[in-house]
C-alpha cells in the first residue's frame, strides 16, 4: 500500500486563492482520500481544487501499483528460472517476452492521459471565484479543454478570461434579467465569439438600457435556444 502522495508546485496558484480555513479542510480531505478513498463534502470551490489534485492522487497511485506488479511478475520469473532445470525453446520465450511487452504497452494507452494543465485549471478556478451568479462548472471536459487550448494560442491569457468572467458577472442580462430568462454558462463564455461580444460591452447593463432586447436571430447568435412557435 503506498504511504504517500505528492504536492506539485503547479498547484499553488489555486490554492492562493482559497482561505487558510479552506486550505485546512482541502488538506485533511486530500489524506483521508489518498489514506482511506474517502471522498469529502467540501465547499464548491474548495471541491474543485479537490479534484485537480485527487485525479493525480489516482494517477500516482496507478503508476504505483503498475510498478508493484511488474516488480512481483519479474521476481516470479526469476524464481520459476531458478527453479526450471530444463530452459525454454529460444523462440517461445522470444514470443512470451513480445506479448508481455505489447500487454504493457496496450495497458499504458488505455489509462495513461494527460491531466489539466495548471492554465486551464486557473481558468476555472478563476470562473468559479468570479462568475458566482453563474451555473458551476462540474466537469473539466475534453471540449472545455479545447476550447481554452485554442483560446490560448491565439492569445487569450488569464487577464482576458477574467475581464470576460467579471463582465459577465456584472451584466444583469447575461444572469437571466431578459425576456427569456436565459443565463449565460461557462461554455458560452469561452466560445470566442461570445467572449468579443461581452469584451466589447455588448451586455452592460448602461448598453442594454439603450438596447433592452434583441431579435430572434440575434438571440440565436448569441447560443440561446429559441423554441419553436
Amino acid at each position: 500500500m503506498q504511504k504517500f502522495f505528492v504536492l506539485f508546485f503547479d498547484y499553488r496558484p489555486q490554492l492562493e486563492l482559497l482561505s487558510n480555513a479552506q486550505r485546512g479542510e482541502l488538506l485533511l480531505a486530500l489524506f483521508d482520500y489518498a489514506q482511506y478513498g474517502k471522498k469529502p463534502h467540501l465547499d464548491q470551490v474548495t471541491n474543485m481544487a479537490f479534484s485537480f489534485i485527487a485525479a493525480q492522487i489516482d494517477r500516482d497511485k496507478q503508476k504505483y501499483e503498475e510498478k508493484c506488479q511488474k516488480g512481483r511478475k519479474n521476481a516470479q520469473k526469476r524464481w520459476s528460472a531458478e527453479c526450471q532445470p530444463i530452459p525454454s525453446h529460444p523462440n517461445t520465450k522470444e514470443k512470451e517476452n513480445t506479448k508481455d511487452k505489447t500487454n504493457t504497452k496496450e495497458k499504458e494507452k488505455k489509462t495513461d492521459f494527460d491531466p489539466p494543465s495548471p492554465f486551464e485549471e486557473q481558468v476555472f478556478s478563476l470562473y468559479h471565484h468570479i462568475c458566482i451568479s453563474f451555473p458551476p462548472c462540474m466537469a473539466i471536459t475534453e471540449g472545455r479543454r479545447k476550447a481554452i487550448q485554442n483560446l490560448h494560442k491565439k492569445g487569450f491569457g488569464l487577464e482576458e478570461f477574467k475581464q470576460v468572467f467579471e463582465a459577465a458577472q456584472q451584466s444583469s442580462f447575461l444572469k437571466g434579467e431578459n425576456s427569456r430568462k436565459w443565463t449565460a454558462g461557462f461554455d458560452w463564455m469561452i466560445d470566442e465569439t461570445n467572449i468579443a461580444k461581452v469584451l466589447e460591452g455588448n451586455y452592460n447593463d448602461a448598453y442594454s438600457q439603450d438596447k433592452p432586447s434583441y431579435d430572434l436571430e440575434e438571440l440565436a447568435q448569441f447560443g440561446m435556444h429559441i423554441p419553436e412557435l
